[in-house]
């Protein structure tokens, strides 16, 4: 009995290493790109510094949507349908691949560019990068529900937020320090829209090989009136969020205008900012 004890929780580190595997790969596909996309689109729009500041903006939104994307998909009882319905999600954001400028809006105006690249991000990568914004809160709640032995202990998230921050860190790190002087721009987008099917595969073995609960126990309770956060705390929430992303629009501004606008410049500010939304509580 002891020794079928020990292979299950040995079984069980081997699938959390899993979905943080997982979270790993999504955050540092999320990250490489965000640089990767701003240089593809900076020749159409002349190097402005500000093609940086209003794809952050584009990715800010894109992220905030990947949040509420999880969050309605959780709502389903079932995490069997959940996955088969992210599955055929990435399916269909994959078919947009690989990542290109589509000129699907024409050429850049000189009156509203700051329009057009965030409707030509929306084309390049809206989905693709929305639906990687997922995964973390996806796979935390997906790591809950795992069917688990009478006697093995709860699953624990906190590790996977450990993962996400680190791939986060690593790929935004590595894009002007490797992959920007090692590859071309076309090789980076093949590359990353390879990485980016290999995603797909690593949620569909999560899907084939793990097992889930859809006990009604198993969900996400609604907190009870009493303990609902009040309007007040809810609006300080918002406004400490806003404060480091302000800061760091700010600074990223004021560099890329006073020295130039590229990628070094773009992920110095970020990877602060992330440094320090991942350790501060």
């Amino acid at each position: 009995m002891a020794s079928l004890i020990g292979i299950g929780f040995r079984a069980r580190r081997a699938s959390s290493t899993i979905f943080a595997v997982t979270v790993f790969s999504s955050a540092g596909l999320v990250f490489l790109v965000e640089p990767m996309a701003a240089k593809m689109i900076l020749p159409y729009l002349g190097g402005s510094p500000s093609v940086w500041n209003t794809s952050l903006a584009f990715f800010q939104a894109a992220l905030l949507l990947g949040y509420a994307y999880a969050h309605v998909l959780q709502k389903l009882r079932s995490v069997r349908r959940q996955q088969l319905i992210h599955l055929a999600c990435l399916a269909i954001a994959a078919l947009t691949l690989p990542l290109r400028v589509n000129h699907g809006l024409g050429d850049p105006s000189s009156q509203s560019p700051n329009l057009w690249l965030l409707g030509e991000l929306c084309l390049a990568l809206g989905a693709p990068f929305t639906l990687l914004s997922a995964t973390a809160p996806l796979l935390q709640a997906w790591l809950v529900r795992q069917d688990r032995g009478i006697n093995e202990p709860a699953a624990d998230v906190y590790p996977l937020y450990a993962a996400s921050n680190l791939g986060s860190l690593i790929a935004l790190l590595a894009y002007p320090a490797i992959v920007e002087p090692l590859a071309s721009l076309a090789q980076q987008r093949y590359g990353w829209s390879v990485g980016f099917v290999a995603f797909t595969l690593l949620i569909a073995f999560i899907h084939f090989t793990e097992k889930f609960s859809d006990a009604t126990g198993a969900s996400v309770q609604l907190p009870s009136a009493a303990t609902k956060p009040s309007k007040l705390t809810v609006l300080r929430w918002i406004l400490l969020a806003a404060a480091p992303s302000s800061l760091m629009l700010g600074v990223t501004t004021h560099l890329t205008t006073d020295i130039g606008s590229f990628p070094f410049l773009w992920a110095a500010p970020l990877a602060l900012y992330l440094t320090a939304v991942g350790v501060l509580p």
